[in-house]
């Protein structure tokens, strides 16, 4: 699935997707869902195809935006061959944290066999929408369940995230869609100058918060409760770009989150940040043979 030229002709214009027309999926009804055995059913609202394509690409907008500033540039730390990058941006009523963990890896693994961008989103994908094996990528138990399978390459979900304090009591829902776009080669050469006009392939999975008033029109999401709060904003992205001329593979994960007051005055690595690296790790164990992911000296 590619967001790019001739998929943006092909959505709706903006702003429709607010409209309640197309909030209701085409001859679908809502239904009932468990999300996890200790808590009451909720009814979901399946989403129209269309508003699913149009969010999909406005996340996918949302994404170039942020890869376009200035956050998380300064690097914080290196830890399993992964670079740790993150900064707190305050906006008044809110605090957003941005992050990006990146590592460069060898295209061929321990067997000799290679590695593409296709086959790494391919694993991940399936780890995605298979809520045991998403539930062991962190140490904290994250539940995970889907509630629509919109097409081949997007998703709706509903998934737990810990609080500042590991509490899992935060709620979301969001729209997963794989997309392929290109980034342009800007290496630069010996005497420093970017010559090199070609692109690099790159595989994306995106993921994108909902507004859960729009999913779950039955229930009370913005009613306080002890036990759950329901995130409303936030978005991130893991990529593999492929470095043919290196043999490599470039993979980031990163993303933008609102975050409370104890999170953005930390001194150190947030609790989140490190939950979500403990989680790189794992999943690497999960998505690659033993040894595969060598670092580079880049």
């Amino acid at each position: 699935m590619k967001l790019l030229g001739v998929e943006h002709e092909r959505l709706p214009k903006y702003g429709t997707a607010a409209s309640d027309e197309l909030l209701l999926q085409e001859g679908g009804e809502g239904r009932w869902v468990v999300f996890s055995e200790d808590e009451p059913v909720i009814y979901y609202q399946p989403l129209a195809t269309d508003t699913c394509h149009e969010l999909a690409f406005r996340g996918y907008q949302k994404m170039q935006e942020v890869l376009g500033g200035l956050g998380a540039r300064k690097l914080y730390n290196e830890a399993f061959g992964w670079k740790v990058y993150f900064s707190m941006h305050d906006e008044g009523e809110k605090i957003s944290m941005q992050h990006r963990f990146t590592k460069r890896i060898r295209a061929v693994d321990a067997n000799g066999q290679r590695i593409t961008g296709d086959s790494l989103a391919s694993a991940t994908w399936r780890i995605i929408r298979t809520p045991e094996l998403y539930t062991r990528m962190y140490r904290h138990h994250m539940t995970s369940r889907i509630l629509q399978q919109v097409d081949e390459h997007t998703s709706v979900l509903m998934r737990t995230f810990p609080d500042e304090n590991a509490v899992m009591r935060l709620r979301f829902v969001c729209m997963v869609v794989q997309v392929e776009d290109c980034v342009m080669d800007s290496t630069p050469d010996e005497m420093g100058f970017s010559w090199k006009s070609g692109t690099r392939r790159r595989v994306r999975i995106l993921s994108s918060i909902l507004d859960p008033d729009k999913c779950f029109p039955r229930a009370t999401t913005h009613t306080p409760s002890a036990t759950a709060e329901w995130m409303r904003e936030g978005m991130s992205y893991l990529s593999f770009t492929e470095i043919d001329d290196e043999n490599s593979i470039e993979i980031e994960y990163g993303g933008l989150k609102n975050v409370g007051s104890e999170t953005a005055s930390c001194t150190g690595l947030p609790f989140v940040c490190m939950n979500m690296g403990e989680g790189l790790v794992r999943w690497e164990q999960l998505v690659t043979p033993t040894r595969t992911l060598l670092i580079t000296e880049k």
